[in-house]
């Protein structure tokens, strides 16, 4: 340890490891691009879009009586 070179020294050691530890937590708060999930990049997150209409039969889920059918009736 830098004992010998005075506080001078010293407070240069506490700001590197400092600098060093902030460095290292900063990539921790990084939010993955993948994690947005909006996959055909419309703007809308799946989350908001997603089973809209299952079967593809026009009708929305909600309103389907039977959403898994793609038959009307």
């Amino acid at each position: 340890m830098p004992a010998q070179n005075g506080p001078r020294q010293l407070n240069r050691l506490k700001l590197s490891l400092l600098l060093a530890a902030a460095a290292i937590l900063a990539g921790c708060g990084h939010d993955h691009h993948h994690r947005n999930r909006d996959r055909d990049h419309n703007g809308i997150p799946d989350r908001y879009e997603r089973n809209r209409d299952s079967d593809g039969d026009g009708v929305p889920d909600r309103y389907d009586r039977r959403p898994d059918n793609p038959r009307k009736y």
